[in-house]
């Protein structure tokens, strides 16, 4: 097995091994074949919703890059849209409103970005991304989590003054 992780209810799994990325519920039973890919997938992680999934492709030259598919295993797509540069991109993690979805990029040193999500008619997603850490310190990607909550929170919390 490359990876694996739950959905944020706990009612689904999602799980790779080798090029296959699999769904099942959350006791492993149901399990079906979402999509095959022709590198390695690694670090899933669903949306919010758990209506997508998003994961790294981790190529045989190490190239990481980042793609969602729908939960249905339509709609494969790469993420950022033609932003791949250098080593690449991984590792990204939803903020917990789920408006925001943050990852590390590599080029020579990694930083964290960000993708803000759709969130409703007034508030669209963008489809560029926009970098949170601009070095020179080095990043390293488990970070990704504590800074999707601090942010998170950040924003909220201009938003309520």
């Amino acid at each position: 097995m490359n990876a694996a992780t739950w959905s944020r209810d706990g009612q689904l799994l999602a799980y790779s091994l080798d090029h296959d990325i699999y769904v099942a519920k959350w006791d492993g039973t149901e399990s079906h074949k979402l999509m095959t890919i022709a590198d390695h997938g690694v670090d899933l992680e669903f949306s919010p919703d758990a209506k997508r999934l998003r994961f790294t492709s981790l190529s045989l030259n190490y190239r990481l890059s980042l793609w969602e598919v729908e939960i249905d295993g339509s709609g494969l797509r790469q993420l950022p849209s033609g932003f791949q540069q250098d080593e690449g991109e991984c590792c990204g993690r939803w903020s917990a409103d789920g408006r925001y979805y943050f990852f590390a990029f590599h080029r020579g040193r990694t930083d964290i970005w960000a993708l803000r999500e759709k969130a409703g008619m007034f508030r669209p997603g963008s489809p560029d991304p926009f970098p949170i850490t601009t070095g020179p310190l080095d990043y390293f990607a488990r970070l990704l989590l504590w800074l999707a909550i601090a942010y998170s929170w950040w924003e909220n919390s201009r938003e309520d003054s």
